[in-house]
């Protein structure tokens, strides 16, 4: 009986998994501004080496 709690568990865990891609999917436009923060610390990288 213990094993089927796990099971019940994995079972409940599979709706957020859709909410999970869901947020995904919205993060993926917020993906690209990190991106452009990363090139920024990279110029500021680049000039603190000179």
């Amino acid at each position: 009986m213990t094993k089927s709690t796990p099971i019940k568990n994995k079972t409940g865990s599979s709706p957020p998994d859709e909410v999970l891609y869901s947020k995904i999917t919205q993060a993926e436009p917020i993906s690209t501004v990190p991106v452009q923060e990363t090139r920024r610390v990279r110029t500021k990288s680049v000039a603190v080496r000179p």
